[in-house]
């Protein structure tokens, strides 16, 4: 074998250390822009791995996200100090004969009645259902922006006349890209935790918490041990002193599935979350209740009142990917769009300008799933594409809960006839979106 001469080996270290230098010298933004594309381009990538297992095996896989703060850190912007921010592959149920089949839109078994599945059968399962290793995001490098293009905030109950449903606090809904408050000077980012903003049923439903009957929730921590209500069944739903998550995987918060012709299904944000609420103390399904709350619906925004049975909500079928509390513009865009972004460097709301509050958002990477199935990336730009402008004169009702826009609509920008106006932004963020709370161009 022949042996390296002094010559060749001085001149194998003088390239890697040109190489050392070389990546040392990478601009900031740069190495954001890198890792940021890099986890994009892996999340993609884990779609694409659920959707060819789902056809190849002729059954439905599912990916579902979590996100949680750091702990200790008020919630006020997401961030992932601790590496709370995750996804994983589910695959198909097989227990309690809940096999999934083609055309069946859940790889886990939901509440019901016939046959009876309750919570304390659904969630050990969905345990059981996980494969392979969770995807991490980069710790203090990257983060979840947004799961869904708007953070509804509580749930708007579409048909209805009443004003309650119709209402909502000042801060909803909220855009992926969130909107900064000149008076303020704060930006309210999507699933921000909010404490003082106003609330229904004194359930406070900033960001994602929904907190319940707790108390205040402070440093991101359960304030309180949370323990099943079902009878013969004593499972903790949430430990006190752990880290909630804003968005909780194992509940399956907010999950994608693709079934075996390759199509994807985007489920409702929380829907596991409502159909516990919607059968809290209905004696079929695990038992009855110890009381009138019930498990994960307690941990829920209120979604009916006394006129409107909680059975009812079920069968009208009011939480949709458009109206639940996270929101995609399906109809308008073609896709379920996740946002990636660098991780934030302070937990602190607070930005002097718009331009300050838009720069820590950047740059974002969107990864787009259509109900197709198909999967795509796009770089979230610093301008608004050549031509367009903003259409933004006529919202200034838009964060009001007494006054609704005849050209806001159903959370989207509509005519005065309820047809589509504007075009939504889906991959382009600009100081002007975040300071006049608007998210789609002009006609």
């Amino acid at each position: 074998m022949k042996a390296f001469t002094l010559i060749e080996l001085l001149v194998v270290i003088a390239i890697m250390v040109t190489l050392m230098a070389l990546a040392l010298n990478i601009p900031t933004a740069d190495k954001k822009r890198i890792a940021v594309e890099a986890s994009a381009r892996e999340l993609a990538a884990t779609l694409r791995l659920a959707r060819s297992m789902a056809i190849e095996r002729r059954s439905t896989y599912a990916v579902a996200f979590n996100l949680a703060n750091g702990a200790g850190t008020s919630g006020l912007v997401l961030n992932n100090w601790d590496g709370g921010h995750w996804y994983q592959m589910l695959g198909p149920a097989r227990s309690a004969g809940q096999v999934s089949r083609l055309g069946y839109l859940h790889p886990e078994p939901i509440l019901s009645w016939k046959p009876v599945v309750g919570i304390n059968s659904v969630l050990p399962q969905i345990d059981q259902a996980w494969i392979g290793e969770r995807t991490v995001l980069p710790t203090r490098k990257v983060r979840f922006l947004a799961l869904s293009d708007v953070d509804n905030g509580h749930l708007h109950l579409s048909g209805s006349t009443s004003a309650y449903y119709n209402a909502f606090p000042a801060t909803f809904p909220r855009p992926w890209c969130g909107w900064w408050d000149a008076t303020s000077q704060r930006l309210y980012g999507w699933g921000a935790y909010r404490p003082g903003v106003a609330s229904f049923d004194s359930r406070n439903p900033s960001g994602f918490f929904y907190q319940g009957t707790d108390a205040t929730i402070v440093g991101s921590r359960n304030v309180a041990d949370r323990i099943s209500t079902l009878t013969g069944w004593s499972g903790v739903l949430l430990a006190q002193g752990e880290v909630r998550p804003v968005v909780n995987a194992r509940w399956l918060d907010s999950y994608i599935t693709f079934r075996a012709d390759g199509t994807a299904t985007i489920q409702p944000f929380g829907q596991l979350r409502l159909y516990s609420y919607a059968w809290q103390g209905n004696n079929s399904v695990g038992g009855s209740a110890k009381s009138p709350r019930g498990d994960l619906g307690d941990l829920a925004p209120r979604f009916d009142v006394p006129s409107y049975p909680s059975s009812d909500i079920v069968g009208r079928r009011v939480l949709t990917p458009e109206s639940s509390q996270a929101g995609h513009y399906l109809a308008r865009t073609g896709y379920a769009w996740i946002t990636l972004a660098p991780d934030a460097e302070r937990d602190d709301d607070s930005f002097a300008t718009a331009a300050a509050a838009a720069k820590a958002l950047m740059p974002a990477v969107r990864v787009g799933i259509s109900l197709a199935g198909d999967v795509r990336i796009e770089t979230v730009r610093a301008g608004l594409p050549t031509g367009s402008s903003l259409d933004a004169g006529w919202i200034s009702n838009w964060g009001s809960a007494a006054v609704t826009d005849a050209k806001y609509q159903g959370n989207v920008p509509s005519e005065t006839d309820g047809t589509p106006r504007g075009t939504i932004i889906s991959a382009a963020l600009t100081p002007e979106m975040l300071s006049s709370r608007c998210w789609w161009t002009a006609p």
